[in-house]
């Protein structure tokens, strides 16, 4: 079984999910009204978000770690983009909910969808850059480690080229893949737009609305971007 693209064996045997966090929240300052919703994304002594997250499978079996490290990914990504989303400055007037249109939003996270797939499968995975560890100390000073000589028995990686996905990653991904297009049909046949509601509430803040969540309004908006996530998978 190849190895996971994300997942990795500590010296113990124990497996762990790590990845990178995306270049607009690496090492970022986060503002206060983020601290609480965000907490796993942050560095505790220096306030800052990580550069990189890591969090244990608790398990050394690979097949079992397989599983949890897909569930691991889906929730890492979800936090991660709601993060960048939140990130963002409200920079439009607020809007009434006819100034809403539900179709739009759909569209413009199809199309994101899309686009995030084009340049994970250009760029590959992180382990183009697994051989250093980056952070930050109390400081701020920008502290590199050896990771080979530090945690010598981490699962080894093929080399890779410059562009494109490896053998491993195009497996898994399309495994993943399957997997996120299993659970978003399942949860669009029922009509319910739970799974997507944080997100909703993202792009509808970034469009200056602010509807509650049990609203008509809202669960309109959560039912296209939903539906959406379907079409894109």
């Amino acid at each position: 079984m190849a190895a996971l693209s994300y997942m990795q064996r500590r010296r113990s045997g124990t497996y762990e999910f790590r990845r990178r966090l995306p270049q607009a929240l690496a090492g970022k300052p986060v503002p206060a009204h983020m601290r609480d919703a965000f907490s796993d994304l942050i560095n505790a002594k220096t306030g800052c978000f990580k550069r990189e997250f890591v969090k244990s499978l608790d398990t050394k079996e690979v097949r079992q770690a397989k599983t949890r490290d897909h569930r691991e990914a889906l929730k890492f990504t979800r936090l991660a983009d709601d993060a960048v989303t939140a990130l963002k400055p409200l920079a439009v007037p607020p809007k009434t909910a006819e100034a809403i249109d539900a179709n739009e939003i759909g569209e413009a996270v199809y199309r994101k969808l899309l686009a995030n797939d084009e340049a994970e499968r250009v760029m590959g995975d992180d382990r183009r850059r697994i051989g250093l560890v980056e952070y930050s100390d109390d400081a701020g000073k920008e502290i590199v480690i050896d990771r080979a000589s530090k945690w010598p028995d981490l699962i080894d990686v093929p080399p890779s080229s410059s562009f494109g996905m490896q053998t491993d990653h195009a497996m898994v991904y399309g495994e993943f893949a399957q997997k996120l297009a299993d659970e978003y049909r399942a949860v669009y046949a029922r009509r319910d737009p739970s799974i997507v509601s944080a997100e909703t509430s993202m792009d509808l803040k970034q469009r200056g609305a602010t509807f509650g969540k049990s609203s008509e309004q809202f669960q309109a908006v959560a039912l296209e971007v939903l539906r959406a996530h379907v079409r894109g998978l």
